[in-house]
């Protein structure tokens, strides 16, 4: 009784804040975070931003209904302080969504990506995508690490291996981003922040699962092609009217995953 009175004073007399858990948290109970380019999105993100140090999933409909383009911007601040970016794709013979996952360097070029820092990498079965995520993970100078988490069989599993790559995102300041199909958005995850994305083809609709503090009831609407992206990218399209989608040739780059990580 005494200490309920003790505590119970100390609050009403203007005591230290108590962070209740349907409040977001104040920024300084957040770790390092980086902008997403997103203001809407911003807003609603603790900290500010994506988490760094901090595993982030993100649940597609479909690939290629803007992730890329909501990834860019915070790529894009990487490059400028030299930071390199290790994207790692679906395993070979995927199917669903996941097939269709292969990142189009023209519109990464001109979203301000540095590729000349950005390596992809294609792995051959799902053991070694996950392998491959979690080297990448352990580089302290990387930037980023955006991978397609394959499938490991059960929902226990599955959880496994996301709890695996949350432990190697906290080693260092880097973005970890883990993309999966909307399939998965009921299981559970130890990721600090989840958002379900779908697009109607103009806007990228982002329904924010999990995040520190109060649920969000509202999705987050977020215009993905601002006038000078399209311009720069309608620029390099007329330079480059070849270009196709990256290839498996393409992705196998002259650097190997290790040799980056060794840097």
């Amino acid at each position: 009784m005494r200490a309920a009175t003790a505590l119970f004073s100390l609050f009403s007399s203007g005591g230290a804040p108590v962070w209740r858990a349907d409040e977001r948290p104040a920024d300084e109970t957040v770790g390092p975070v980086l902008p997403s380019g997103f203001a809407e999105l911003d807003r609603e993100l603790p900290g500010g931003g994506w988490p760094q140090g901090q595993l982030t999933e993100l649940l597609l409909a479909d690939a290629g209904i803007g992730e890329l383009s909501l990834l860019a911007p915070a790529l894009a601040q990487l490059a400028q302080v030299k930071r390199s970016t290790v994207w790692v794709l679906p395993p070979d013979g995927t199917r669903g969504i996941e097939a269709q996952a292969m990142p189009y360097a023209p519109a990464l070029a001109a979203a301000g990506v540095d590729l000349m820092r950005t390596i992809f990498v294609q792995p051959a079965t799902p053991r070694e995508g996950l392998w491959a995520i979690e080297q990448a993970l352990r580089a302290q100078h990387l930037g980023a690490v955006i991978g397609w988490l394959p499938p490991a069989g059960t929902a226990d599993s599955d959880f496994k291996a996301l709890r695996r790559l949350h432990l190697l995102a906290q080693r260092h300041s880097s973005l970890a981003f883990v993309l999966r199909a909307t399939r998965h958005a009921a299981a559970p995850s130890p990721a600090v922040l989840r958002l379900q994305l779908a697009s109607d083809g103009r806007a990228l609709e982002a329904v924010v699962l999990k995040r520190r503090g109060r649920p969000l009831l509202e999705p987050v609407a977020l215009t993905l092609h601002p006038a000078h992206w399209a311009a720069a990218q309608a620029a390099t399209e007329q330079l480059t009217p070849n270009v196709q989608p990256a290839s498996k040739t393409s992705l196998l780059a002259a650097r190997s995953l290790q040799a980056l990580l060794d840097h």
